[in-house]
């Protein structure tokens, strides 16, 4: 009985100690708990003074930056792709047409370039406009003339690396108008900017034969200019592309060639002293139109199949071009297109009256351009021109002629403007054979004699000229019994005096 007794109270016990041991860990768990609790509340609180002590030091260091700033300028930002907006900026205007070169080819065979200005055909116009609308740039362009027109606008614009073609003066970058349909991408035109205000414009066009296969294309390039900038203003320069200097007259026929303007320096240039004596390809020493062949200097000198050439004299100097030989004209040209004399004295240095040549001779030429020269005698004309058409003759002077002042046979569409025709004598004066459209602007006649014994005229027209015009002319102290006979000449405001 007594051993049940102990064994339930060890029993007892051993429950008591058990339950108080739980008690005791859950205790200390609740104590380990608080503690992790109050750690992590402190460890929080210790980052939050951390990260407010950071705040603190940013601020401090941005109240700073600003106190150090107020002292350095601003850097602004690059801006984005600036050589593609520098690009576009320097294309946008308005350009304006002022010379084409067009190319045929055919496999091999290349045929031009042919250059055309634009002042030589007021009925074809080009004009081209580029500007900005947004961030996007757009060109208008029209052209039209010769039953043709086109008219494109608001086409965009894209600039593209490299080269518009070979040789072209600017490598680094092209653009390309682009047709927005596909259908009419053969309106497309490439261009490039090839000087601070000139601008090409690139075309090519090929075709193919569809029954024989054969295939060609025609090249053509257009030059504009920005308008009203200084190159505009010396468009007429863009017909050549080679200058050159000279100051002898062996250094100026070696320099006469097409599309090409020569500068003469301060002289005399006299075509019977030149030593190198041998035709070019655009020189020919002939005798009276054949080939030369002898030693006595007896030969004129003929500049030939040119296409846009100019003699001008240096500015400010005194030039003269002149032949020792009376038999001939002092100066030949045949068969050019837009040939130009500027600011040069041209005549024979030989004996008054003993010429048997004009001082200017031209034959099968379209543009002769005589502009602020002097032709003067014993040459017999002036002008002797056959077949010359679409010249101009601006404030020159034609004087001391033995014949008359000029003569032109199947010539046409000649303009004399402010010109001064003096002391010349006494055939015919202005002496017209099947030639129309000649027309004398602001013009004097001064001292000018026809002898009577000829029974010449002033202007003598055959039946077959007509369209022969003086508009505000004066004629002063001239000698003539008729002054013309013909009813293809008129006269409008004109002046006549003392004659």
């Amino acid at each position: 009985m007594r051993k049940r007794f102990r064994a339930l109270i060890a029993i007892i016990l051993i429950l008591l100690l058990v339950a108080g041991c739980g008690e005791s860990g859950s205790d200390s768990d609740r104590k380990s708990s608080k503690s992790k609790k109050n750690k992590t509340e402190t460890t929080e609180e210790a980052d939050e003074d951390e990260d407010e002590d950071e705040d603190e030091d940013e601020d401090e260091d941005e109240d700073k930056k600003d106190k150090e700033g107020e002292d350095e300028p601003e850097v602004e930002p690059p801006a984005a792709e600036p050589e593609t907006d520098e690009r576009a900026d320097a294309l946008c205007g308005k350009w304006n047409y002022v010379r084409a070169d067009s190319m045929y080819m055919e496999d091999d065979f290349v045929d031009g370039p042919f250059v055309y200005m634009a002042e030589d055909d007021p009925q074809l116009t080009k004009e081209l406009s580029i500007y900005r609308d947004g961030d996007d740039i757009y060109a208008d362009y029209e052209e039209y003339g010769y039953e043709s027109h086109y008219l494109l606008y608001h086409l965009p614009l894209f600039i593209e690396e490299g080269a518009l073609y070979e040789d072209c003066a600017n490598q680094e970058w092209k653009a390309e108008v682009r047709h927005p349909d596909p259908a009419k991408s053969e309106v497309n035109y490439n261009i490039a900017l090839t000087g601070d205000n000139e601008l090409t414009m690139y075309e090519r066009r090929d075709f193919t034969d569809e029954e024989t296969s054969l295939s060609w294309s025609y090249v053509y390039m257009t030059t504009f200019l920005r308008d009203g900038s200084e190159e505009m203003a010396n468009a007429g320069d863009y017909r050549y592309k080679n200058f050159v200097h000279v100051s002898t007259v062996d250094e100026l026929i070696k320099a006469v060639d097409s599309n090409t303007k020569i500068i003469l320096s301060a002289g005399t240039y006299n075509f019977s002293e030149v030593k190198n004596i041998q035709d070019t390809d655009t020189v020919a020493f002939t005798n009276w139109g054949e080939p030369y062949t002898g030693t006595d200097g007896d030969y004129d000198v003929r500049f030939h199949d040119l296409e846009n050439c100019c003699l001008e004299a240096e500015e400010g100097a005194k030039v003269e071009i002149c032949t020792n030989n009376e038999r001939v004209p002092v100066l030949g040209v045949i068969d050019c297109t837009n040939f130009f004399l500027r600011g040069i004295t041209v005549g024979h240095h030989v004996e008054p009256g003993t010429c048997g040549g004009s001082v200017l001779y031209s034959s099968g030429t379209d543009g002769l351009h005589v502009i602020d020269c002097d032709l003067y005698g014993c040459g017999t004309y002036g002008l002797e021109g056959v077949s010359v058409f679409s010249s101009t003759f601006e404030n020159t002077n034609i004087h001391d002629c033995t014949y008359g002042i000029l003569s032109l046979t199947e010539s046409g569409g000649i303009s004399f403007d402010r010109c001064r025709m003096s002391d010349n004598s006494d055939l015919d004066l202005i002496d017209l054979n099947n030639t129309s459209g000649i027309s004398f602007n602001e013009c004097t006649f001064t001292g000018n004699s026809v002898n009577k014994q000829y029974k010449s005229e002033f202007v003598r027209c055959n039946e077959d000229s007509y369209s022969i015009s003086f508009d505000k002319c004066t004629f002063t102290g001239n000698s003539y019994k008729t002054f013309t006979t013909s009813d293809n000449v008129t006269t409008n405001e004109c002046v006549f005096s003392d004659n």
